[in-house]
């Protein structure tokens, strides 16, 4: 028995120092990329949730109608999705170009389901847009773009900000 707690512990602290070690090395690899091409981490981190943003919308639409600048999302799931079904809400803001807001509005319906109720992530988060904001701008469907019926896109076109809700019921 205390042969196999030690090699047990022995293989933990080996998985452990491994893990360890590949992240240090993609830190590595990050902070070389950006000290010999001049760019930020800062700058790196923005393109990478993009690029991530990106992706998630890649998998609704065919066509991204202009670059992503930016973008933070989060995404909450309700229920274990073994014994019942699970639930999903999804938070995100978008920046783009204030001039491209009407290349990503202008085919889109008003929301779905008569969705026009202000939700906000259930953490505070910097980015998320406040009721004030929210009461001023207009609302658009998501389903073009994400794929579920339930949610908006509220656009502001004066920042380039495209804030997300959808969620499942």
């Amino acid at each position: 028995m205390k042969k196999s707690t030690t090699m047990l512990t022995v293989i933990a602290v080996a998985i452990l120092v491994i893990s360890f070690g590949l992240f240090y090395l993609k830190e590595e690899r990050a902070l070389r990329y950006a000290e010999e091409t001049g760019t930020s981490i800062e700058d790196l981190v923005q393109t990478k949730r993009a690029e991530s943003l990106s992706a998630i919308i890649r998998r609704h639409a065919t066509n991204i109608p202009s670059v992503v600048l930016d973008g933070q999302f989060v995404e909450y799931t309700y229920g274990s999705g073994r014994l019942g079904p699970s639930e999903y809400q999804f938070y995100a803001r978008i920046t783009i170009k204030p001039d491209d807001v009407p290349l990503w509005i202008n085919t889109l319906k008003e929301p779905f389901n008569n969705t026009r109720e202000y939700s906000e992530p259930k953490s505070k988060k910097d980015w998320w847009l406040p009721k004030t904001v929210f009461d001023r701008l207009k609302l658009y469907e998501t389903k073009t773009y994400f794929g579920r019926s339930s949610g908006w896109i509220a656009a502001d076109e004066s920042t380039g900000h495209l804030y997300v809700y959808t969620f499942t019921m």
